[in-house]
C-alpha cells in the first residue's frame, strides 16, 4: 500500500484490522484497568508545624542557630537508620510482608516521608532569611497509620528542636563557666606574680622616684650631720685624754654641752624617734648618770661612752652609704624592671580581657535561657496535626491507567499497520495516483458478495461483542456494574470485583 497520507487512509486502515485492533485495545486496557484496580491504596497524611519568630529580637535571640539550620539538623537524625527502624516496628508498617530486608524498608519509608520547609516573607534588606512553617508529609497503606507516622515525626521534630535548644545552652553554659575558672585562676595567678615582682623591684618603679630621691636628700643630710658629730666626738676624746683628772667636771660640762647642741641640730633636721636623736638621748643620759659617780674611775668611763659613741655613728655612717648604694642601683635598673613590668600588666590586661568577654557571653547565655524557658526564642509549635484522610493518593492508579491505554492503543495500531504493510494493496485512485503518477479514467465502486457479507457481519458482530464484554469486565472489577445485571452473575463472581 501506499503511505498514509491523510486521516481517512489512518481510519481505513483501523477500520480494516479493526477486530485485531479492538482485541487488543480492549486486552490491553482490561490489564491496564487490572493494575490500576488491584494496586494497594496509597494514603498520605500531612502534619504542618508554625516556627514562631522571636518576640525579642537582639543580638541575644540572633545568636542561635538559624531554624533552616536546626530543621536540617532535625532532617537527618529523624531520616536515619535508627529512627526509621523504630517508626516500622511501632506501627507495623510492613507487617504482611515477610523476608523483606531491613535496608529496601528504610528506603521504602524514606521515599514515603517529605518534609518541607516553607519560608517566611523577608521584612527588609538586612532581614535573615527565617522559615515560616514546616510540612511534613508520609504516606502509607492505612490512612490511621499516615497520619500517626506524621504525627509522631511532628511530634519529634518539635521536642527534638526543644531539647537540642536547651542542650545547647546547657552545653554553653558549662563551658562558660569553666573557662571562666580558668581564667579566673590564671588572673589571680597574674595578679600575685604582679605583687612578687613589685615587692621585689619596689625601688625601681617610676613610682617609687620621688620618694626615693627625697630620701636620698634627707640620706645626705643624715651623713652630714652624722660625720659632723663623728668629727666633734673625736676631738672631745682628744681632748678628754690630753685632760687632767681634776678637770674631769669641766670635760662632763663640755660634753654634755656637745652632746645637748647635736640632739637640738638632730631635732631640727630629722624627723621625731629617729634612732640618731635616740642615741643622742642615750648619751646625754649616760652623762648625767656619770657626773654623779664619785672616784677617779669617771675619765675611764667617759673615754668608753666616747668610744661606744664612735663606733654607733660609724656604724650609721656605713647604713647610709649602704643604702645610698641601694638606691642608685635601683635607679639604674629602673628601664628593665620597666619593662617586665609593663609586660606583666599587658598579660593581666589581656586576661581580664577574656574574663570580661567570658562574663559577658555567660550573661547572654543566661538571658537566652530565661527567654528560652518563657517561649521568647525561636520556636516550633505544632499548628495542624495530621488527621486520616478520607481518600487514598490516586496519581499512581491514574498513572497506571494512563500508561496501559497508551501502550495498548500503541499496540494496536502498529500491529495493524504491520499487517497491511505485510499486504500492499492500491485501495483508492488517490494512492494509484500517488504511486502510478497517472490518474485513473474511471473508478468503479467495491460491491461485496454475499459470502463477504457474511463475514462482514460476523466481523462487526465479533467487534460489538469484544467490546461489550470488554465494558462489562470493566464494570465489575470498578464495582460499577449495575444491580440489575451484578444480580445475574454468581455469587463468587459478583463477589470478585475490585476496589
Amino acid at each position: 500500500m501506499g503511505p498514509i497520507q491523510s486521516i481517512g487512509d489512518f481510519i481505513s486502515l483501523i477500520w480494516r484490522r479493526l477486530p485485531l485492533v479492538m482485541t487488543v485495545l480492549v486486552v490491553g486496557l482490561l490489564w491496564a484497568l487490572y493494575l490500576a484496580v488491584t494496586s494497594p491504596a496509597v494514603y498520605e497524611a500531612r502534619a504542618v508545624i508554625q516556627v514562631n519568630a522571636p518576640v525579642i529580637s537582639d543580638t541575644v535571640t540572633r545568636s542561635a542557630p538559624p531554624a533552616a539550620l536546626r530543621v536540617q539538623q532535625i532532617e537527618q537524625r529523624l531520616m536515619s537508620r535508627e529512627n526509621m527502624l523504630r517508626l516500622i516496628d511501632r506501627y507495623d508498617l510492613f507487617g504482611g510482608v515477610q523476608d523483606m530486608p531491613d535496608s529496601f524498608k528504610i528506603e521504602v519509608l524514606r521515599s514515603n516521608t517529605r518534609i518541607e520547609s516553607i519560608a517566611a516573607s523577608a521584612t527588609g534588606i538586612d532581614s535573615p532569611a527565617s522559615l515560616a512553617s514546616i510540612v511534613i508529609s508520609t504516606r502509607a497503606g492505612q490512612s490511621q497509620t499516615a497520619a500517626n507516622v506524621a504525627n509522631d515525626l511532628a511530634n519529634d521534630v518539635v521536642t527534638s528542636d526543644r531539647r537540642n535548644r536547651e542542650n545547647r545552652i546547657a552545653d554553653a553554659t558549662d563551658f562558660l563557666n569553666a573557662e571562666l575558672l580558668r581564667v579566673e585562676g590564671e588572673l589571680d595567678k597574674q595578679d600575685r606574680e604582679i605583687a612578687t615582682y613589685t615587692a621585689a623591684n619596689e625601688d625601681s618603679l617610676p613610682e617609687s622616684r620621688a620618694f626615693l630621691q627625697a630620701e636620698l636628700v634627707s640620706l645626705a643630710e643624715r651623713e652630714t650631720i652624722t660625720r659632723q658629730n663623728l668629727m666633734t666626738t673625736q676631738r672631745e676624746r682628744l681632748a678628754l685624754e690630753q685632760t687632767p683628772v681634776s678637770d674631769d667636771s669641766a670635760s662632763i660640762v663640755q660634753q654634755l654641752r656637745s652632746a645637748e647642741v647635736a640632739l637640738a641640730q638632730a631635732r631640727r633636721t630629722l624627723p621625731a624617734g629617729h634612732p640618731e636623736i635616740q642615741r643622742l638621748e642615750r648619751v646625754i643620759t649616760a652623762i648625767n648618770e656619770g657626773s654623779s659617780d664619785e672616784g677617779g674611775s669617771g675619765l675611764g668611763r667617759q673615754l668608753s661612752l666616747i668610744d661606744s659613741q664612735i663606733v654607733s655613728m660609724e656604724t650609721s655612717m656605713e647604713e647610709i652609704e649602704q643604702r645610698q648604694a641601694e638606691i642608685r642601683q635601683s635607679q639604674s635598673r629602673t628601664s628593665e624592671v620597666l619593662q617586665v613590668y609593663e609586660q606583666l600588666q599587658r598579660s593581666r590586661q589581656h586576661i581580664a580581657d577574656q574574663y570580661t568577654e567570658l562574663s559577658r557571653r555567660l550573661a547572654e547565655i543566661d538571658a537566652l535561657r530565661l527567654l528560652s524557658e518563657n517561649n521568647q526564642t525561636e520556636n516550633m509549635v505544632i499548628l495542624e496535626p495530621a488527621v486520616p484522610p478520607e481518600f487514598p493518593v490516586a496519581s499512581n492508579r491514574k498513572r497506571s491507567a494512563i500508561l496501559g491505554a497508551f501502550l495498548s492503543i500503541a499496540v494496536a495500531g502498529g500491529l495493524a499497520l504491520f499487517l497491511d504493510l505485510l499486504n500492499p494493496v492500491l485501495r483508492n485512485s488517490r494512492q494509484f495516483e500517488a504511486v502510478t503518477g497517472l490518474r485513473p479514467v474511471i473508478s468503479l465502486p467495491f460491491r461485496p458478495s454475499d459470502e463477504e457479507e457474511f463475514r462482514q457481519l460476523v466481523r462487526n458482530t465479533y467487534v460489538v461483542s469484544v467490546a461489550v464484554l470488554g465494558l462489562l469486565l470493566a464494570l465489575w472489577m470498578m464495582n460499577l456494574m449495575p444491580g440489575w445485571l451484578a444480580d445475574m452473575l454468581p455469587p463468587s463472581v459478583r463477589q470478585g470485583g475490585g476496589g
